[in-house]
């Protein structure tokens, strides 16, 4: 367990701001950069929505065996031939 350090707060951050994220830190019975350093890893670990998208795109657009057994029928859809369609399937 680290010590309880008072240090002069950073002027970016709102005194507000501080004091709140200092009251939660006393309450884990951690030091503010402790309890700091934990939530930030606690939210790097979380995907962001473009990382989700990306893996979502990767997934669901990646072909299947079923996509192969589906494209002449799709190709006589799009060329407006019916005789391949279910016949190949």
């Amino acid at each position: 367990m680290s010590k309880h350090v008072q240090s002069d707060p950073d002027p970016n951050v709102p005194t507000d701001l501080n004091s709140k994220l200092e009251a939660r830190s006393a309450m884990a019975s951690m030091s503010l950069s402790d309890y700091l350093l934990i939530e930030i890893k606690q939210i790097a670990v979380q995907r962001t929505l473009e990382e989700m998208r990306a893996r979502l795109a990767r997934v669901f657009l990646r072909p299947t065996r079923m996509s192969h057994q589906l494209t002449p029928y799709v190709r006589s859809v799009t060329v407006g031939d019916s005789s391949g369609c279910l016949g190949s399937l």
